[in-house]
């Protein structure tokens, strides 16, 4: 017992360092244990709050389209024209389809008729002698007042109200029955009738002006007296016409 400590048995020496180191160990080891534990632990408090918060940011994110991307509001900012409930979708465009490609087709024989009007002239031309025909728009079995045509725009739209079920689809109905109406007048008799005729007037006007440009020039005045020499053999009532004409104008 009195002996100093570099006297001691290097077993003894040994056995307590190989007690301390073992002692030594265990501290880190539980340590270790305890840390897992507490970050499982919050993640588990993680998720558990992003679960409750989910349905409030949902909402959130909702609005916040809703103020933007919806029909709704894009029809309020002036980027639509209308809103078309999903469930007559198809309907309507093949309908719309339709009268744009009627219109078009008019509207060539506009253009072949007097090469001098541009497309969007036209195309004026056209829908001016629909707008004249003053035909009463067509009925179309859906209405504002239908309760299946409500529902459907009230589930379509965010927020559809009342208001909005009626203001809705008044625009897409009197689109649709324009349509339907073109259409109708296009493939009637009246319609028919009035379109040649329009296109019978371009077609004297642009002959009347392509005759003026001839005869600005000494050999366009030469070429249209030798045809119609050659028009007046062919047709006698020609020259009854043309004698009607040159009366006319001397008296």
């Amino acid at each position: 017992q009195g002996q100093p400590a570099s006297a001691w048995p290097a077993a003894a020496v040994a056995a307590g360092t190989s007690r301390a180191s073992v002692g030594g160990g265990a501290g880190p080891s539980s340590g270790g244990h305890a840390a897992g534990d507490e970050a499982e632990a919050a993640a588990a408090a993680i998720k558990a709050r992003e679960k409750a918060l989910l349905p409030v940011y949902q909402q959130v994110a909702r609005q916040f389209a809703d103020m933007h991307d919806t029909p709704t509001r894009m029809l309020a900012k002036g980027v639509l024209s209308g809103i078309v409930p999903w469930a007559h979708a198809r309907r309507f465009f093949a309908l719309r389809l339709r009268r744009r490609l009627m219109e078009e087709t008019v509207a060539n024989h506009v253009t072949t008729s007097d090469a001098s009007v541009p497309r969007h002239a036209a195309l004026a031309m056209v829908r001016s002698w629909h707008a004249q025909a003053g035909n009463s728009p067509s009925v179309w079995p859906l209405s504002p007042q239908d309760p299946h045509t409500r529902r459907l725009v009230a589930e379509g739209l965010p927020g559809g109200g009342a208001e909005s079920v009626n203001s809705v689809t008044s625009l897409y109905l009197s689109q649709l029955s324009e349509d339907q109406e073109f259409l109708d007048w296009t493939e009637s008799v009246a319609g028919r009738t009035r379109i040649a005729a329009e296109l019978k007037v371009l077609r004297a006007r642009s002959a009347s002006r392509m005759v003026d440009q001839v005869l600005g020039t000494t050999e366009g005045k030469e070429g249209l007296l030798k045809a119609l020499q050659s028009a007046l053999r062919r047709d006698s009532m020609l020259g009854m016409q043309l004698k009607m004409m040159i009366s006319e104008a001397m008296s």
